[in-house]
């Protein structure tokens, strides 16, 4: 999987999506970003993308920044 380079926590994601966050503890985690906000997440892609469909169907809290720095993930 292709990723774009890091972007720091106030630079916002374009588009609706699965993104990788650093949170500087070794392995990779993902977080879904709604496009006002990121929705918590895992280390899985799919797995991110499923409970980011099931968490706004539930309201549940949104983080208005990534916690450190994320990335995009190119197909």
């Amino acid at each position: 999987m292709r990723k774009t380079p890091w972007f720091s926590n106030d630079v916002l994601p374009v588009r609706v999506g699965v993104y990788e966050i650093d949170f500087w503890s070794g392995g990779p985690q993902y977080q879904f970003w709604d496009g006002s906000g990121w929705i918590f997440g895992n280390s899985s892609v799919d797995s991110t993308a499923r409970k980011a469909v099931n968490a706004n169907e539930l309201g549940a809290h949104i983080y208005r920044t990534a916690t450190q720095r994320w990335r995009g993930l190119k197909k």
